[in-house]
């Protein structure tokens, strides 16, 4: 199987990376836990991504020394950071689409963790295009229901156009969380769905359960038997 990872998702994923891991200098002074921000349900979607970016940055220079000595530690602060504000389950609900009904509870599961191991695993690959840029952040759109918002963002760049992104997110009982990102009119979600769709007419639903486990996490898998 051809890595998801590998295909034309890198570019997709470092310019996600980037808007959510770059914010203008003072935005936010605030530094509280990543599960505080995206679990109050009084703070809005724009601050949960913008949250999320300074605690993380924060984080990478402050640690700078030890990532240099131990390049995994990307990964944690991916992990601690950023994940927080992600809907994983919901983003693998809508990646897998009709085929998340036809797998079993197990399957779910088991698909889940590997794809946010995959999430994981390509922010941190994605920090290498990471050079300094600045993000404006706009002020989220709401539905009729209030109930879900996109944030507008553009990543600056040096004598480049913009790089526009869309973050779509819907307020849960855990707060505002993220479940889809469009970047220059391409969604991730999307981006996954086809190529899953693909693997599974392919193979079925276990086996690329199996691939994705392997991509994500090695050949031991991701930990979770089904």
């Amino acid at each position: 199987m051809a890595s998801i990872s590998a295909l034309k998702l890198n570019s997709i994923f470092s310019a996600l990376l980037l808007s959510l891991s770059v914010v203008m200098p003072g935005v936010l002074a605030a530094k509280e836990a990543s599960v505080q921000l995206a679990g109050s349900s009084s703070i809005g979607p724009k601050v949960v991504a913008e949250g999320a970016a300074k605690r993380l940055t924060d984080r990478l220079t402050q640690e700078k020394a030890a990532i240099e000595e131990s390049p995994d530690l990307v990964k944690q602060l991916v992990e601690q950071e950023l994940l927080p504000i992600f809907d994983a389950r919901l983003m693998s609900r809508l990646v897998m689409s009709s085929n998340w009904k036809k797998a079993s509870n197990e399957q779910q599961q088991a698909f889940t963790l590997a794809f946010r191991n995959i999430l994981i695993k390509t922010y941190s690959n994605a920090f290498a295009a990471y050079d300094g840029q600045e993000i404006e952040f706009k002020a989220p759109v709401f539905d009729k229901t209030h109930r879900k918002a996109i944030v507008r963002s553009r990543i600056l760049q040096k004598e480049k156009m913009p790089i526009l992104v869309d973050y779509r997110l819907r307020k849960t009982d855990q707060g505002w969380l993220v479940y889809d990102a469009v970047i220059e009119g391409v969604g991730v979600v999307k981006s996954y769905r086809s190529q899953i769709k693909e693997k599974v007419d392919e193979k079925g639903i276990a086996l690329m359960i199996k691939d994705i486990e392997i991509e994500a996490c090695g050949d031991k898998g991701c930990g979770v038997s089904w």
